[in-house]
């Protein structure tokens, strides 16, 4: 939720709109979401930051997108904003349009919060969780017979 209020800070804005993504592209994009993506459009909705959700949002910000929903700024996360590392890494600018008419804001990210970071302590942590090594260890006997 802190990337809210941060887009809220690089933009001088006072109207917040997010977009979300379903889940069919977000497994395009990446990986299949860990909330669906009904929970994820409550959530960002109940945020006290956000005004409104876009839901279904393309993953690449388009000229149409920008025009229908009357947005003067874009902020995006850091990682996003070298250009040129982008293309060295091979990655696709999701943000060449609103970057292309010099509306794009930057965001610093909270360091350990992200779905990566987030996924990686539920496992670190189901693994240390007695009840989970044990129906880990039960799951594995009934294979084996």
């Amino acid at each position: 939720m802190a990337q809210f209020r941060k887009a809220l800070e690089v933009t001088d804005g006072d109207y917040l709109l997010v977009g979300v993504m379903n889940d069919q592209d977000c497994v395009k994009y990446k990986r299949k979401p860990v909330m669906s993506e009904t929970e994820r459009y409550e959530a960002v909705a109940n945020c006290a930051f956000v005004n409104e959700v876009v839901r279904d949002a393309p993953e690449k910000i388009t000229e149409e997108l920008l025009i229908k929903h009357r947005i003067d700024v874009v902020a995006a996360g850091e990682e996003y904003e070298d250009i040129n590392a982008l293309v060295a890494a091979g990655k696709y600018d999701y943000y060449s349009v609103p970057r292309s008419k010099k509306m794009l804001k930057f965001t610093s990210r909270t360091p350990g919060i992200s779905t990566s970071d987030i996924i990686k302590r539920i496992h670190s942590r189901h693994d240390l969780h007695p009840v989970a090594a044990a129906s880990a260890e039960r799951a594995g006997a009934k294979k084996e017979n």
